[in-house]
């Protein structure tokens, strides 16, 4: 606001200096109302969404406490295992535990949304990768 007002007064008081004795100057007032709805237009669509969105970030950090099921900026779901002063340790599957930032955390999700499991009954899920060598084989046997 103190930054509004010292702008309005240099754009009077510099309209007034190059003003000359006799000559009728045109009326600075309509640029300078312009001016004024353009920063309340600023103000009101950019800015203080942008502070809104930082104070309930703020809150959402401050907030955390272990047990609670996250998700963070990077896409990862997991249950917060360890709170420090900066991060926190956050368990994505049955024993891989991550350690972030508290920043990074992006949103709370609803208790028993997350289920951890063990990463060896996710690994047995995935498809096996084909090498080339196992290629060769499979077409040379459908050739046959």
């Amino acid at each position: 606001m103190k930054q509004l007002i010292t702008l309005l007064a240099s754009v009077l008081l510099a309209s007034s200096a190059y003003a000359e004795g006799g000559a009728a100057q045109p009326s600075s007032l309509p640029s300078i109302l312009m001016l004024v709805v353009f920063v309340v237009i600023f103000y009101f669509l950019l800015i203080r969404p942008q502070m809104k969105r930082n104070k309930e970030q703020r809150q959402l950090v401050n907030a955390i406490e272990k047990g609670d099921e996250v998700f963070t900026a990077a896409g990862l779901y997991g249950k917060i295992v360890k709170v420090e002063e900066t991060s926190v340790e956050l368990e994505v599957a049955k024993g891989v535990v991550v350690k972030m930032q508290k920043q990074s955390i992006s949103g709370l999700l609803p208790k028993g949304s997350v289920t951890v499991s063990a990463p060896e009954a996710q690994a047995e899920s995935k498809p096996k990768a084909v090498t080339k060598a196992a290629a060769k084989k499979t077409t040379k046997a459908k050739k046959d």
